[in-house]
């Protein structure tokens, strides 16, 4: 389960002391956060990484985010899902990237990456997520920032993920703000996010997924 950090843990302002600080943090500062999704420590420990790396950066941030969905209609079918960010070189590297559990889906890999890149911004630091995808942006803006009642989330495709991107907002500080880009159009950002987001279904790594129990409880 990711853990989020105390404000205390995520002050660092240089990069070059990160991969010390993570493996420094104490036992005791980390806390699972109270909505449970599950990936591997390798996941978990990129996301850190990349809080600390953007804070030691200028406000605003800006992030590409992007999914991919493949073997449609088949037993096969996969959702993987990519963020990239902003360098200070004007370069986009990788955030992190991952794939899904559930039922599969462009638009749930759409959703995933969003999460993942909310999950990748710092806390109550001012960031710009874009994506390509309307439905995610029209999703976010109904579910997300009109902080919609559970009841409205239960009634509204991808619930629980949805569920879970509203919780991850408010912990991030409501600070993020999500914006549609034209996809393979020639921004670099959304042509990283897509390339990696590719990549992703051979990455080897845990899939995303929800804890439903634990979810469940905490969404009481």
């Amino acid at each position: 389960i990711f853990p989020y950090i105390s404000q205390g843990i995520l002050d660092v302002a240089s990069p070059t002391v990160v991969k010390n600080r993570i493996s420094s943090i104490p036992k005791d500062a980390i806390d699972p956060i109270d909505f449970a999704v599950t990936f591997d420590h390798e996941t978990e420990e990129k996301i850190m990484t990349i809080r600390l790396t953007l804070e030691g950066q200028h406000e605003p941030h800006t992030l590409y985010c992007d999914g991919s969905f493949i073997n449609q209609g088949k037993v096969s079918a996969r959702m993987g899902f990519a963020v990239v960010y902003e360098n200070l070189d004007g370069t986009y590297p990788l955030a992190t990237l991952g794939t899904a559990e559930g039922y599969a889906s462009s638009n749930r890999a759409e959703i995933v990456g969003l999460l993942a890149a909310i999950l990748c911004c710092p806390r109550n630091h001012t960031a710009g997520i874009y994506t390509d995808s309307t439905s995610v942006l029209h999703g976010f803006s109904a579910l997300v920032q009109s902080q919609a009642t559970k009841q409205k989330l239960l009634r509204s495709p991808n619930a629980d993920w949805w569920g879970v991107i509203q919780k991850a907002y408010a912990q991030q500080g409501e600070r993020a703000t999500i914006h549609w880009v034209h996809a393979h159009s020639g921004v670099a950002g959304n042509m990283a996010a897509d390339s990696w987001a590719s990549k992703a279904h051979t990455a080897g790594l845990t899939a995303w997924q929800i804890n439903k129990h634990r979810h469940n409880a905490t969404s009481t």
